[in-house]
């Protein structure tokens, strides 16, 4: 709701039209980039200073906030970014911050996308480890690691097709890979509330379920709850401004 709004419809549209094809990832990484310089050019022209987004001036943000809500003290719980916000407000905004927590935090050195890389292998092997270490988890889904290392190759080989509703109810075709339900199970996991059930929704994923459509509807809201332009520009100026 900020205005002005740095969310990005440009980027929304071309990752719907990825979805729709079984093109490489080069492809589709050239097809997203296009859209996104699409929308810099877009705010710039109108008067967006993408340059004045920051981690050090979202810190200012939150003290500001503090203030203008007249709160005197307050305590954060963080998560994620918002732990490196945290870390950043702490640093250089530490006026009336009582104590903090620190969840999952992105560390100051490291962006996003390094952070996605490193965890991904290793919460599916705690998964993975977990229900292999509950009699009842391993009884009910024997073998789940290599049955989901199948299940990924397979939806390589033959991709699942549906039909889904996009956030706005239209209706959307998409062609789900192995990388794309890789990347759709670990973005569940962000819900922790989800964990227990992810055996159950890798068998699923494995019967290629039509419950999967409803699931994906779920997952692709969350793909596209982000401005685009703030995560974008907060990044660059932060790690790769030199």
């Amino acid at each position: 709701f900020s205005r002005p709004s740095l969310d990005c419809p440009e980027r929304d549209e071309a990752v719907w039209q990825t979805l729709s094809t079984n093109n490489s990832f080069e492809n589709e990484s050239d097809v997203v980039l296009a859209a996104l310089a699409e929308c810099r050019d877009r705010l710039e022209a109108d008067g967006v200073d993408l340059s004045a987004y920051d981690t050090v001036a979202n810190a200012a943000d939150i003290a500001d906030i503090r203030v203008s809500m007249g709160i005197d003290e307050w305590a954060l719980w963080s998560g994620s970014y918002g732990a490196l916000l945290a870390q950043e407000v702490m640093r250089s905004q530490p006026e009336g911050v009582s104590a903090v927590v620190l969840d999952s935090p992105l560390a100051p050195d490291e962006t996003d996308a390094d952070r996605r890389i490193q965890v991904t292998d290793r919460v599916f092997d705690v998964l993975f480890t977990g229900c292999e270490e509950s009699p009842e988890c391993d009884a009910a889904y024997p073998d789940l690691r290599d049955r989901f290392a199948a299940t990924l190759q397979a939806y390589n080989d033959t991709p699942f097709e549906a039909t889904i509703s996009d956030p706005d109810g239209n209706p959307r075709d998409v062609v789900m890979t192995g990388g794309e339900l890789l990347g759709g199970a670990f973005t569940m996991m962000y819900n922790t509330d989800q964990i227990p059930s992810m055996p159950a929704v890798i068998e699923l994923m494995e019967q290629r379920s039509p419950v999967l459509q409803r699931g994906f509807e779920s997952g692709f809201a969350f793909l596209f709850n982000t401005a685009e332009a703030m995560y974008i520009s907060v990044e660059c100026r932060d790690r790769f401004h030199d």
